[in-house]
Order: C-alpha cells, then sequence, then structure tokens
C-alpha cells in the first residue's frame, strides 16, 4: 500500500536530460532528492541490468547510515510491488516475487576507501551518486583534494568507457565548497547551467509545490518563523548574500595576486576611495604571493601571516572598504583569512 503521493518530492528527469557526465544537483532539505536516486538506480537495473554506487564521504558515515533499512522508504510506498529489497554488506540486492535468488544491482562506497575499489568493478555500473557532497558545517572536513579524489574513483569505475555518469547530490549549504572552487561553479539563483561545455550541469533546483507541503506539515507549523524554520527549509547557500560585492572601478589599479589552496585572488586598489578589490578577475601584470606552505612553488614569494598588507586588507574589511566581485570570491577570500588567524 503506498503510503503518500510522491509527486511533490524532487525528480531527476529534467537534469537526465541533459545527457551530462557530471551532475550536481542542489535542493531543500528533505525534497527527497536520495529518494529519487534509489529509484532511477534500481528501475535502471529492472529495464536496462545497469547496476548503480551510491557514495559518502566516510566510512564511519555509510557504516551509521546503513544500521537503517536504506530501502525502507521505497518498501514502504510500494514503489515496486512484488520485489523485496535488502543491504547484503556493500551490496544492494532485490528479490523478485516466485525467486529464491537475491539478484546484486548496486554497491556502496566511501570516497576515503575508494582506492580500495580498484581492480573490482563492475561493467553494469551507469551511475555513481556522490550524497552530501557538501558539508553544511564542515565537520567532519572536506577531505584533501576531494575533487581530484572523485575523479580517480570516476576512473575506477569507468574505465574511460564512457559509460558512468556522477550525480552529485547536496542540501543548499555551503556556498565555498571544494567542487565548486574546483570546477569555477558560481551559483547566484535557482535554475539549471552548463559548465566545460555541457560536461557538466548544475541544477539548483526550485519546488514551490514541496515548500508548500513542508510549511504546512506539523513540523513547519509548530516552528514557522523560528531560527529552525529558516535552517530546515532554507533552500540557500550559507554566505551567499550581496555584503560587500561591488563592482570593480576603471580606477583601481592592479596590486598583487593571492594563492591559497590553489586558488588565486586579484586585488586591486583604488586610492581615489581608500577600497580594496578582490576578484577571481586575475591582473596581467603582477606579483604572485602564496599565502601558505602548501601553495607555495619556485619563483613565488610566501607571505608570513604577519605581513603588513595582509593586516592592511583585514583592516580594510573591518572598516567596510574591501569589496568582491561575487560572494564565491568574498567567502573564499575571508576563509583565507580565517585560516590565517585574522579574522575570528
Amino acid at each position: 500500500m503506498k503510503l503518500e503521493d510522491t509527486s511533490v518530492y524532487y525528480s531527476p528527469a529534467r537534469i537526465c536530460s541533459y545527457n551530462a557526465p557530471v551532475n550536481i544537483i542542489i535542493g531543500e532539505r528533505s525534497e527527497g532528492k536520495t529518494y529519487a536516486f534509489k529509484k532511477l538506480g534500481i528501475k535502471n537495473y529492472l529495464n536496462k541490468g545497469q547496476t548503480w554506487v551510491y557514495c559518502r564521504r566516510y566510512d564511519t558515515v555509510l557504516k551509521e547510515m546503513l544500521r537503517q533499512p536504506f530501502f525502507g522508504d521505497i518498501m514502504a510506498n510500494d514503489e515496486f510491488p512484488s520485489i523485496e529489497f535488502r543491504v547484503d554488506g556493500k551490496r544492494m540486492q532485490l528479490r523478485r516475487e516466485g525467486h529464491k535468488s537475491w539478484e546484486t544491482f548496486g554497491y556502496f562506497a566511501s570516497l576515503n576507501r575508494a582506492q580500495a575499489y580498484k581492480g573490482t568493478t563492475d561493467a553494469t555500473c551507469s551511475m555513481l551518486v556522490y550524497d552530501e557532497f557538501i558539508n553544511e558545517k564542515r565537520v567532519p572536513p572536506y577531505l584533501p583534494n576531494e575533487p581530484t579524489m572523485l575523479m580517480n574513483f570516476w576512473e575506477t569505475l569507468d574505465r574511460r568507457e564512457d559509460r558512468v555518469r556522477i550525480f552529485l547530490v547536496a542540501n543548499a549549504a555551503d556556498l565555498v565548497n571544494p567542487f565548486f572552487l574546483e570546477w569555477g561553479i558560481i551559483i547566484e539563483k535557482p535554475g539549471i547551467r552548463r559548465y566545460k561545455n555541457g560536461l557538466l550541469v548544475v541544477q539548483w533546483d526550485d519546488n514551490p509545490a514541496f515548500a508548500e507541503k513542508a510549511a504546512n506539515s506539523n513540523i513547519g507549523r509548530f516552528t514557522a518563523g523560528t531560527s529552525y524554520d529558516e535552517y530546515a527549509r532554507g533552500n540557500f547557500f550559507i554566505g551567499g548574500g550581496d555584503e560587500f560585492i561591488e563592482k570593480k572601478p576603471q580606477t583601481a589599479k592592479p596590486k598583487c595576486i593571492l594563492q591559497f589552496q590553489d586558488q588565486k585572488y586579484g586585488v586591486w586598489d583604488d586610492l581615489r576611495l581608500g577600497h580594496y578589490y578582490i576578484t577571481k578577475k586575475l591582473p596581467s601584470k603582477a606579483p604572485t604571493y602564496s599565502l601558505t606552505t602548501a601553495d607555495h612553488r619556485p619563483n613565488l614569494i610566501m607571505l608570513e601571516h604577519t605581513n603588513p598588507f595582509l593586516k592592511a586588507l583585514v583592516q580594510h574589511y573591518r572598516y567596510g572598504m574591501l569589496f568582491f566581485d561575487s560572494p564565491a570570491t568574498r567567502e573564499g577570500f575571508l576563509l583565507a583569512l580565517r585560516f590565517l588567524g585574522h579574522l575570528r
């Protein structure tokens, strides 16, 4: 017996229609994104014989999650009548009515242990779902070089046969995450946007029907107007506001380029206004300085944390005289200043 109408929840049909190898889906909490990809993985197996991989960042998180029935919601809603589902270790399995044997149609994996999967790939695998790829509070931390680790795992599964598509799924949360930084993703409003000549598609899903359903639920009505309501239903990015966002004037002159966590920031000053400007567009003629030993390269100068120029940038920010070309630039640069101990 089907428990509820799932039509108001997220559907991957639109983003799948773009047929991109790499896909990012951002949406409201509890919108059913994970549920939708469970259904898609099952359908792909039943209709095409294709398997899939469900991935989380840490094996400890995956182990804790699998303490609960992974397909309990699918079975409760009777999405696939006459089919049983179970988890057997790291394998997803189903059994059709009247059959004794269980069929493996998917696998569980953790990105921090992805190296262990080399040599154990399934030639029928067509989909990799990396769930909760955005850390809402950055605890536990992102993995070192996480986008590269995901690309390595993709290579292991796909072996450059162009059969495995990646879907990165998360709630709208941290605007400055390793994937947005690595792939140059800038999100300003809900919708779909293509990157890398269509090889990457990013969907910030806007679902008014679900938002209304969530607002009218018992939890929604009970917490309406509270900070919890803003947190639970907020389909927005932390640090996504337009504070300190201002276009660099033509009178601004190039000062330098600062490098932090493999990201480069152009620094400009306008003596007429007394402002500094930080942009992702880099000046063509300006010295480049690294901010950490990890970013240091030959022929660069690494600035000390106590460098007067860095202190001047911090002072300008505190006085409201430091501006940025986008929220992503602002959050990334302020993260660098916090890392260096200049801001709390």
